[in-house]
């Protein structure tokens, strides 16, 4: 039904291995270090859902035995910038690395201000560092959860005042669809979100219920 509602703009990565895996991020008695693996290995599985959707050609090569093989080529692989979201996008960045081996990588870091109502939140930018932008680059900004869409907002403002007419992906193991609304209202549709999960709900924090609590903290203490 999800995909139903936002058409191609959310894909939902889903399988049994990878809810086992938000099941494992989501007990509140996991440690730092196996909150930090599962996340990794969701990257992992994120990265290769990606790169799955993206543009390809068919080629054929000779094997060894001097046979020819069908096959494709995904060019597209060379362009890739991957944004983290510091500091708690880190072990899901090091996952998609595994499938965007040769991608560029920036970093953006920013905090959220600590309001009483959702609709005041907002997100500070205290530092961007991201690579020469290339017209054929797709930047895929990595951030676990996709709560208010406040962070994500100005992540791809920054980027976007470098780079107008890339396109870009969002990366976000859990969601809301308060802050996907917020995203496709802010991008016009234009930004692909890839996700684990759609929470139903948000605190007056602005924390994801049930969610999995502060990423960055659980991982890094």
């Amino acid at each position: 039904m999800i995909g139903m509602k936002y058409g191609s703009v959310v894909r939902i990565v889903d399988n049994n291995y990878i809810k086992y895996l938000l099941t494992v991020i989501r007990n509140k008695d996991t440690s730092p270090v196996t909150f930090r693996r599962t996340i990794r290995m969701i990257g992992v599985l994120m990265g290769y859902e990606i790169a799955g959707d993206l543009n390809y050609k068919k080629i054929s090569v000779i094997t060894p035995l001097k046979a020819k093989a069908n096959g494709v080529s995904i060019t597209q692989l060379n362009d890739i910038i991957l944004v983290n979201i510091l500091r708690a996008a880190t072990p899901l960045i090091e996952g998609l690395q595994e499938i965007f081996f040769e991608a560029k990588l920036g970093i953006i870091l920013l905090q959220r201000k600590e309001v009483d109502a959702i609709e005041k939140i907002d997100s500070i930018l205290y530092f961007s560092k991201l690579p020469k932008i290339t017209p054929n680059d797709l930047i895929i900004i990595a951030d676990p959860a996709l709560a208010t869409g406040s962070t994500l907002i100005k992540a791809i403002k920054t980027i976007k005042d470098m780079a107008p007419e890339n396109k870009i992906v969002i990366a976000s193991v859990i969601s809301t669809e308060y802050g996907i609304n917020r995203i496709r209202n802010f991008t016009a549709d234009k930004v692909r979100i890839y996700t684990v999960e759609i929470d139903s709900k948000l605190n007056k924090r602005g924390y994801i219920l049930p969610g999995l609590g502060d990423a960055g903290d659980r991982a890094f203490g």
